[in-house]
């Protein structure tokens, strides 16, 4: 049997309507329920095993991490930058020399951009700590990458 190039093209068009009004009935669920990234994407701060983040806050001061030594002697930072992604804002902090000790020994560092705006979306964070292990002359760095929300 032939069938019709009407017929065809009918069934082409009814089988991705409904694939169609199924995406759409997601999305707008998505939208009634206030399902944005905030949501859905969770606060992370990840750097590198010789400085461990154990936390961090996004506030009217910039961003604030807490940072342990995980490297098992001395580690000096010397300073750190860090850029806000949604901002476009690059900043290079010099912080006085905060001396981590070994093992279990955790600092806040503050990172502070040309200004962070109280707004309850996702903001990201690329940022770099410069160190040195306490007595050596040698630089090192870490990178890390932080997501999180504004916070008071």
């Amino acid at each position: 049997m032939k069938k019709n190039k009407g017929q065809i093209a009918l069934e082409f068009i009814i089988t991705y309507g409904w694939a169609f009004l199924v995406m759409l009935v997601v999305i707008g669920a998505f939208f009634y329920f206030r399902m944005g990234p905030e949501q859905v994407v969770p606060p992370s701060c990840l750097f590198t095993d010789d400085l461990f983040c154990m936390g961090h806050k996004f506030n009217e001061s910039g961003l604030i991490l807490e940072m342990r030594n995980n490297a098992g002697r001395p580690v000096n930072i010397t300073h750190i930058s860090c850029q806000i992604e949604r901002y476009d804002r690059n900043t290079t902090e010099f912080v006085p020399s905060i001396v981590l000790a070994p093992s279990d020994s955790s600092a806040d560092i503050i990172c502070t951009p040309d200004g962070i705006y109280n707004e309850p979306s996702l903001i990201r964070s690329n940022v770099v700590i410069y160190y040195k292990y306490h007595g050596q002359e040698f630089p090192r760095t870490t990178e890390g990458n932080v997501i999180g929300y504004f916070s008071d």
